[in-house]
């Protein structure tokens, strides 16, 4: 947890048997609250005093009810762009920086995108896509290898946001099966359907 003053977990869904393969529950979560068992299985690694939240709660719900949470920074790691698109509205408006990720529909690729006040949002990078929300990711496989790579990298941009570590990239894009890597800085962009090119 590198040194967290404190993190709250928003998820209202509950552990599948098939999350057990690749997220950090155990087989008693199973139909239990994913944000509560995510809270607690975290508490049991060590975070060095980090105060740890599970909040069966949408994020909009989440937003709505603690929205005046002091937040340093805030991570999205859902399954869908209507959720993103939320992520990304609430960080502009106040003010803090996004860390944000998506999979591809086959798993073999994934994305980790800084929003950071002032600069490009997510919008500028996924363009319409994002406000095209959708259901969560039909029919992508359960792999576990990109998710520990984009975790990697979400990772790293949370604590350089946080701390004196060099990034020179917003934008990290990776496929695993051609091992093709993107990374970039994006700028604000005129056509973005969130920010209009002005930016987080």
């Amino acid at each position: 947890m590198q040194g967290l003053g404190a993190m709250h977990i928003t998820d209202p869904d509950v552990v599948q048997p098939s999350n057990l393969s690749r997220q950090l529950y155990k087989p008693e979560d199973v139909f239990k609250n994913k944000g509560h068992c995510l809270a607690q299985r975290l508490s049991e690694m060590g975070v060095l005093g980090t105060r740890l939240t599970g909040y069966p709660l949408y994020f909009s719900e989440f937003v709505e009810l603690y929205g005046t949470i002091k937040a340093d920074v805030v991570v999205s790691g859902v399954d869908n762009n209507a959720a993103r698109l939320q992520a990304c509205q609430w960080s502009s408006k106040i003010r803090k920086p996004l860390v944000c990720a998506g999979v591809g529909e086959k798993a073999e690729g994934a994305y980790c995108f800084v929003q950071e006040p002032g600069k490009a949002c997510l919008g500028c990078y996924l363009g319409n896509a994002l406000l095209q929300g959708g259901s969560p990711c039909p029919g992508t496989p359960a792999v576990i290898d990109v998710l520990h790579g984009v975790g990697g990298f979400m990772s790293y941009a949370v604590t350089s946001l946080l701390m004196p570590r060099p990034r020179s990239w917003n934008l990290v894009r990776f496929f695993m099966g051609s091992g093709e890597w993107k990374v970039a800085i994006i700028e604000p962009q005129k056509r973005c359907p969130v920010c209009q090119g002005a930016g987080a």
